[in-house]
Parts: C-alpha cells; sequence; structure tokens
C-alpha cells in the first residue's frame, strides 16, 4: 500500500526485466558473439577458428579442381571419398569459427576437421601435383599463347 508523501521503494531485481543483450542493429550475435567478454585471449581463438576454416576451405576447393582420375593414379582415395572429407571439414570449420560462444576452446570436431584438412593438404595434394606434371614430363618446353618458344 503505497502512503502519500513516501517514495515507492525499489523495485527488487527482477531477472525477467533484464536488458536484451541484442545488437542495436537488430542482427543476432552470429560472427563476434560476445563483444563485452572478448579478452585478447578470445580474439586470439576467433582468428585461429577462422585461419582453420581458411585452410578446410582451401583442401576442398582444391580437391574439387583436381581431376578424378588422378586420385587413384596416385595411390590415393578416390575424389568423391576426398571431396566428402574436406566438405565436411570446411562445414564444421566454419560453424566453428562462426559460432565460437560458449563453446571450450579445444573441441575434438574443429581439431579432426583441420587435421583432415591438413592430411589432405600435405599428403595428397603433392602427390596429385606430381601426377599432373608428370605428364609434361618430356623435354621441357615453355609454353606461350601461340604454342611453344
Amino acid at each position: 500500500m503505497h502512503r502519500p508523501g513516501r517514495t515507492q521503494p525499489r523495485p527488487r531485481n527482477n531477472p525477467a526485466d533484464a536488458v536484451s543483450t541484442r545488437p542495436a542493429s537488430g542482427y543476432s550475435e552470429f560472427v563476434f558473439s560476445n563483444w563485452s567478454a572478448f579478452t585478447p585471449l578470445n580474439y586470439f581463438f576467433e582468428a585461429l577458428a577462422l585461419a582453420a576454416f581458411v585452410v578446410e576451405a582451401w583442401a576442398f576447393g582444391d580437391a574439387l579442381a583436381r581431376p578424378s582420375h588422378a586420385y587413384p593414379a596416385a595411390g590415393k582415395r578416390t575424389k568423391p571419398l576426398w571431396l566428402i572429407i574436406t566438405g565436411v571439414s570446411a562445414v564444421i570449420g566454419l560453424g566453428y569459427a562462426a559460432y565460437v560462444k560458449n563453446m571450450s576452446v579445444i573441441q575434438i570436431l574443429p581439431v579432426a576437421a583441420f587435421v583432415a584438412a591438413a592430411v589432405y593438404l600435405t599428403d595428397v595434394r603433392p602427390k596429385l601435383k606430381e601426377i599432373g606434371s608428370s605428364r609434361n614430363s618430356g623435354p621441357q618446353q615453355h609454353m606461350g599463347p601461340y604454342g611453344p618458344w
């Protein structure tokens, strides 16, 4: 009951009355998840996740660009299998890089995704490049726009 001449008591802190953490722009918190809680270490891991995604996307793009016949010729698994491996690793990397909020720094899926991309880039890709360059293994000729020179 309110008595005249007296001030209203302050309401107690109610969690339901809390201000929304949604940015004023109306966009959801997607890429850089929680700006107020970021420390230099958080920025480092965010940059590391983005760098890992770039490597995973590079591995997927390279696997996509190589010809199908080069994989068995190099003694490696088939192109569709490497596309699945590198594609899934790129999707996991994108998910982790885009939404790092409240996640542990080291989780098994992003690490496994990066390892899969690294295996492709360090083991499979050099063998595929050898197969591609062995076609021209005769005398080295410099090719110009209109033929050898």
